[in-house]
């Protein structure tokens, strides 16, 4: 369960960024399960947390209530009793007496903390860099602000949660955008304009089978390809999001197993044929997740 810290890789900056995040994860880690269990293990708590470095076998002072020296040194103090308990991981249970249980679900907490910390390790190693821009409207959670903040890496599940919140903020923009361009009221439905689908009810969401152009299985439609360039003019890059409001604007059915819609991949194939001419970029690729473009400005 111990997570990498290859602090002769880092520079000093990035160690001691990483210390702190680290020992703020164990620390959440251990206390969140004590929390949860105080009914039965009584009322303790988490005060220190203490990391001896990659080179503790050498160099660490920190020892065990039994005398064994430790990288990672847990001490709890019970808040009714003022008991102080101080030890590793590995004699968690020996000197507390807590039920396996608890035991099970404060290693299971701390495997989860040490992940992140390898992650945000990772990351670092790798110069990770927020390759996309926030606007300024976009509300942060307190956590990916904070990070931000800090110059510290997001984590895979923290950068997704970040395009989701920028991708609604898009959408929403680009909506209030379509209202406000047509005096007050809603841009004429450009359904109306496909003759094949003329005498679809509108009325009855996700019920159309989408019909393929006779020009090929991965083109969109004229008015499909309109749809496309019309959000992305209006900044919204990501082809998710735009697959996605194709999807609800024309009431199609179709999607995939994972819930993605099927024109997801034919709105990627057309933006990717604008970055061939010379009309647009892809900005990040995020793999199956998504992927963002934005319009290439003309110099």
């Amino acid at each position: 369960m111990e997570s990498l810290l290859l602090e002769n890789k880092l520079t000093n900056a990035q160690v001691v960024k990483l210390k702190k995040y680290a020992r703020e994860k164990q620390m959440l880690a251990f206390q969140k399960t004590l929390e949860k269990y105080r009914d039965t293990i009584g009322y303790w708590e988490l005060t220190d947390y203490k990391d001896a470095g990659a080179n503790w076998k050498s160099e660490s002072t920190l020892k065990c209530m039994c005398g064994k020296t430790l990288r990672y040194q847990y001490t709890v103090t019970n808040q009714k009793t003022a008991e102080i308990l101080t030890f590793g991981i590995t004699h968690l249970k020996g000197h507390t007496g807590f039920s396996d249980e608890v035991i099970r679900d404060i290693n299971k907490q701390i495997r989860i903390a040490v992940k992140a910390i390898n992650e945000m390790e990772e990351r670092l190693l790798n110069d990770w860099k927020l390759n996309m821009e926030v606007p300024a409207d976009v509300i942060l959670p307190e956590k990916i602000k904070k990070l931000l903040e800090e110059g510290m890496p997001l984590s895979r599940i923290e950068e997704n949660e970040l395009i989701r919140l920028i991708q609604e903020a898009e959408r929403v923009k680009w909506k209030r955008g379509r209202i406000d361009n047509s005096n007050g009221q809603p841009n004429r439905d450009l359904r109306t304009d496909l003759a094949l689908l003329k005498d679809v009810d509108f009325e009855a969401k996700g019920k159309i089978k989408r019909i393929e152009p006779g020009n090929g299985p991965f083109e969109l439609w004229p008015h499909e390809q309109e749809f496309v360039e019309d959000m992305l003019y209006s900044s919204v890059g990501s082809a998710m999001l735009i697959a996605e409001e194709l999807h609800s604007t024309y009431q199609y059915s179709d999607r995939f197993r994972s819930g993605r819609p099927k024109v997801y991949p034919l709105v990627v194939y057309y933006l990717d044929r604008l970055v061939q001419e010379g009309k647009a970029e892809l900005s990040q690729d995020l793999g199956f997740t998504d992927r963002i473009y934005k319009v290439l400005e003309v110099q």
